[in-house]
């Protein structure tokens, strides 16, 4: 019996042990590890939308809310010398495997009866299937999406073969972005 209770106090003690260890590795990590993420988001920021030079997180109205942008993680204004010129999102659709981290940017038109033209669609660190659902950061499938106009934005784009979850997902997140920033430009042609 004594014997059980050494070993216990000594398994008790061991994963203390660990759980400290771990919890100091977080506290020292946690710092890191978000500037890195922040440090992504603002470069897939500027590969979407390269015209702009600031971004500004986009406060949306309590009339829009995000409820109806399930997948929507950050929406962001985008400026080129404090002039507002268009807005980049990101948004995580699940893909086939994980959520696929899509950031769209969609620049406003001169005329502002025109649509908005989709400048860009990057794509952050996946866990897709390789050779499959990994192919959605390839350019060719990419490259479908930049220069549309937003109003044409249809089933035009071809999703992969064998990746059609993965590149659907993908496809989806971007018509996505197109109805925040129409829902968005409603809402201020409103305000006005």
């Amino acid at each position: 019996m004594r014997d059980v209770v050494n070993a216990g106090f000594r398994l008790l003690v061991i994963a203390l042990v660990a759980a400290l260890l771990l919890a100091g590795t977080n506290m020292i990590t946690r710092g890191p590890i978000a500037e890195h993420a922040l440090e992504n988001n603002t470069s897939s920021r500027q590969t979407v939308l390269p015209e702009a030079d600031s971004f500004e997180p986009l406060v949306w109205p309590e009339s829009i809310g995000l409820t109806m942008f399930s997948s929507l993680i950050e929406a962001f204004e985008a400026r080129r010398g404090g002039e507002l010129i268009g807005y980049t999102f990101l948004f995580e659709p699940m893909g086939y495997k994980d959520k696929i981290p899509v950031s769209v940017g969609i620049r406003l038109p001169d005329d502002p009866s025109a649509p908005g033209v989709i400048t860009g669609v990057a794509i952050g660190d996946i866990s897709e299937t390789s050779g499959l659902g990994s192919r959605v950061k390839d350019e060719p499938f990419l490259s479908q999406f930049t220069g549309v106009a937003a109003d044409r934005l249809n089933d035009d784009v071809n999703t992969i073969a064998g990746a059609t979850i993965s590149s659907g997902a993908v496809k989806e997140a971007v018509k996505s972005a197109v109805l925040a920033f129409d829902t968005i430009r409603t809402d201020a042609a409103v305000a006005e």
